[in-house]
């Protein structure tokens, strides 16, 4: 993860206009089935993401798919018209018995996604419902599921025994998740967003095996906090599948974003 994002990094300060062998190991790292308009780590500068506010009567919920579920919400399989054609989605809903502390805080999740420009490494939002009970997100569905998932599969039901050169995944697609991933942090961070729940659980795949960040529920904007914080102020649910340099200083700031889970 951490030679991922440096290589990315220095791929940004470097912009030759002719033929760059760097930039021909770079496209190595992609799997060929990306499109090549819009490869990994390109992002909409916009700051609008286009989603608006829509009634739950606009969604059809496929019952006999739970996607999961925590303690204030649950995510459903659904399906919702977008431009005159029937998409399937995920929908992140509150459960009705959630006090008003996790209804604030289910819309700032749902503000920050708003405020987080259209980027090929982040779940896009799609619509939101913010003015009435009950409320819900729906973000465009990720065929393959979490990125713990895929890796799992990967290697089948070897968890806890010494799984090097067990996984079918090859070293390049390894690291073009890694890769990835620190495109979408990267990017959060350029954002003036702390993620702060950062683990494979929380990224999910499409279809392509791209991955793409999700669950912006502990984001938070560091204009409203302090740059650099003190970990200890706010440890959280993700704390245990962070890095161990940010729990050995209990401290995080931006740029620990892409480099959360080493």
């Amino acid at each position: 993860m951490y030679y991922a994002y440096r290589y990315y990094q220095a791929r940004k300060r470097r912009r030759a206009p002719d033929h760059d062998p760097e930039d021909e190991e770079l496209r190595r790292l992609e799997p060929p089935v990306h499109d090549a308009g819009n490869p990994a780590g390109t992002e909409n500068t916009s700051s609008e993401t286009g989603a608006g506010e829509i009634s739950i009567q606009e969604l059809q919920f496929d019952r006999s798919c739970k996607l999961g579920e925590g303690q204030f919400g649950e995510v459903w399989k659904g399906y919702m018209e977008v431009e005159e054609k029937v998409k399937t989605v995920a929908v992140k809903i509150l459960k009705g018995n959630t006090m008003f502390k996790e209804k604030e805080d289910f819309k700032t999740e749902m503000e920050t996604l708003k405020n987080v420009p259209a980027h090929k490494n982040i779940v896009p939002l799609i619509a939101t419902s913010s003015k009435e009970d009950p409320l819900f997100i729906v973000m465009e569905y990720q065929t393959m599921g979490s990125l713990q998932r895929v890796l799992r599969n990967g290697r089948g039901n070897t968890y806890y025994s010494n799984t090097y050169g067990c996984s079918k995944f090859t070293a390049q697609q390894l690291l073009t998740f890694a890769y990835e991933v620190a495109c979408g942090m990267t990017h959060i961070a350029e954002l003036g967003y702390l993620h702060r729940d950062l683990a494979t659980r929380n990224v999910l795949v499409d279809e392509h095996f791209t991955c793409k960040i999700s669950d912006f529920g502990l984001a938070r904007d560091v204009s409203l906090i302090r740059e650099y914080e003190s970990r200890s102020q706010y440890l959280c649910k993700g704390s245990f599948s962070e890095s161990p340099r940010l729990l050995h200083y209990l401290a995080i700031s931006l740029s620990a974003n892409p480099l959360n889970w080493i």
